[in-house]
């Protein structure tokens, strides 16, 4: 896709994990994040109901992809990446352009009570259900980390309800929707 653009798209294996890597020519380990102030690449990642975080530094040109499901979202995977962005480009948190993309709804991300108290105030239950607010749940701890409320943008859509997107949790294993950063 990228070679008639000029560019090289780098993605990786992903684990649903923390791990974030430097994107570069060779193949990249298993791991849930990439990143780059390279101009000549673009980032790539896989999702199915997972929240990709796409963060834009640019004041330093730099880029960075995650891949967020509930278990790399709790390891703090958000975070985490903006850490690095600002030991390896010195990225201020205030600076940040962040994309929440789309991902399994809070009205339709069904989990167990469990998650009640692995993410408090981010699950609501309904009846005998209960459901998880993923995008809001990272968001958080973008902020608390410094990044700026008004430099996310938290996509709307559903990936569970809008049959215009591959869902993990409606039809299985049949696809995956590719977001890229460049």
């Amino acid at each position: 896709i990228g070679s008639g653009i000029g560019k090289k798209i780098v993605s990786l294996n992903q684990a649903h994990g923390d791990q974030i890597h430097e994107a570069g020519l060779r193949m990249l380990p298993d791991g849930d994040g990439v990143y780059t102030n390279n101009p000549d690449l673009i980032l790539g990642i896989a999702l199915a109901d997972c929240c990709g975080i796409m963060i834009y530094d640019p004041k330093n040109m730099a880029i960075m992809a995650l891949h967020a499901g509930w278990r790399g979202a709790k390891l703090d995977i958000g975070p985490k990446g903006m850490a690095i962005m600002k030991e390896q480009f010195g990225t201020h948190p205030s600076d940040v352009l962040i994309w929440l993309t789309p991902c399994a709804g809070k009205d339709r991300y069904e989990v167990g009570p469990e998650f009640m108290d692995l993410f408090p105030g981010f699950v609501d239950q309904v009846n005998l259900k209960y459901y998880f607010d993923l995008r809001s749940y990272i968001a958080s701890t973008l902020t608390e980390y410094g990044v700026q409320s008004q430099h996310i943008e938290l996509s709307s859509i559903c990936t569970i309800t809008d049959n215009r997107f591959h869902s993990f949790r409606r039809e299985g294993n049949m696809g995956r929707n590719i977001a890229f950063l460049g």
